[in-house]
C-alpha cells in the first residue's frame, strides 16, 4: 500500500513496509570509527553497486544504494566546522539519491539507474574532497 505522506509540493510516497535501514547479511550494518573506514566501506558498496547496475542486477540495487546512505550520514558528526554545511548538503544529496536508485532499480528501469548512479558518483566524488580523501586507485565507479 502506498501513502502520501504531507501536503502541497512537498508530498512524499512512502510504500508501507518499504522503509529501508541497511542491513549487511541480516545485522545492523557496522559503522566505522573513522572517516578513513567510513569512506572504504563507502568505496566497497560503490564498486559493487556499479557492477550490479553495469551488469542489469537492479533487484540488487536497494540494498546497496541505502548502505552507502547510511554509511555517509555518519560523515558530518566527524566534519570540521569549516566543511560541516557542505558534508551535510551532500549527505541530504546521497540520502535523495539513494531513494531514486531504489525506485528506479525497483521498476526495472536501466538508463534511469544508471544515471543515477552517475549522480551518485557526482556527490560522493564531492564529499571525498570535502574531506581531502582522492579517489581510491582502481576506483571504477567515481572518476
Amino acid at each position: 500500500a502506498i501513502g502520501l505522506i504531507g501536503v502541497g509540493p512537498t508530498a512524499v510516497f512512502a510504500a508501507e513496509g518499504h522503509e529501508h535501514h541497511e542491513t549487511d547479511k541480516g545485522g545492523k550494518i557496522k559503522i566505522p570509527d573513522t572517516v578513513e573506514g567510513i569512506f572504504k566501506e563507502i568505496h566497497e558498496r560503490h564498486i559493487e553497486l556499479a557492477e550490479v547496475v553495469k551488469n542489469k542486477k537492479l533487484d540488487e540495487v536497494h540494498h546497496l544504494a541505502f548502505a552507502i546512505r547510511d554509511l555517509a550520514k555518519a560523515l558530518p558528526a566527524k566534519a570540521s566546522a569549516e566543511h560541516k554545511k557542505r558534508v551535510e548538503a551532500a549527505v541530504r544529496k546521497i540520502a535523495v539519491l539513494a531513494e531514486a536508485l531504489d525506485t528506479s532499480g525497483d521498476a526495472g528501469d536501466q538508463a534511469r539507474t544508471e544515471a543515477n548512479l552517475k549522480r551518485l558518483d557526482a556527490v560522493l566524488k564531492t564529499l571525498q574532497t570535502e574531506f581531502g580523501i582522492k579517489a581510491q586507485d582502481g576506483d571504477q565507479a567515481i572518476q
